[in-house]
């Protein structure tokens, strides 16, 4: 009886890794243009607000004052100006947005950040970094 569990366990543990396997690799080649997100990045290093918000909505452009930018630039510029990656990580429908998931790995090997970056008609409707 035993050994009946074991192969058992063992062969959904086989199953379940080949379809984790087949889903990230799927992933992996999903990855949408990431350009939105480089030119975002790079506004936050380059402390431009107004190139940051070129491709925001209205609700978007009211609502992201000079003083919430320049937060988030104090607080995430040092470590990408060392350098970073991006990987993505999937999406999800939220309220009617594309909610793109991404991770910056910084050269500096400290903590990751997830990036999220809600678009709605192609123009950014919401940008998070955690």
């Amino acid at each position: 009886m035993r050994r009946q569990m074991y192969k058992t366990v063992m062969v959904s543990m086989v199953c379940s890794l080949c379809m984790a396997t087949t889903l990230c690799s799927a992933r992996e080649t999903e990855a949408p243009e990431q350009t939105m997100l480089d030119n975002l990045l790079t506004a936050i290093q380059q402390n431009d607000y107004l190139a940051f918000l070129q491709d925001a909505t209205p609700k978007v452009k009211a609502g992201l004052t000079k003083r919430v930018f320049a937060g988030v630039r104090s607080q995430f510029a040092p470590r990408m100006q060392q350098g970073y990656e991006l990987s993505y990580l999937g999406s999800l429908k939220q309220k009617g947005c594309e909610v793109q998931l991404w991770k910056v790995t910084y050269r500096d090997k400290q903590d990751d950040t997830l990036a999220k970056l809600a678009l709605q008609d192609g123009k950014l409707a919401g940008f998070w970094l955690q």
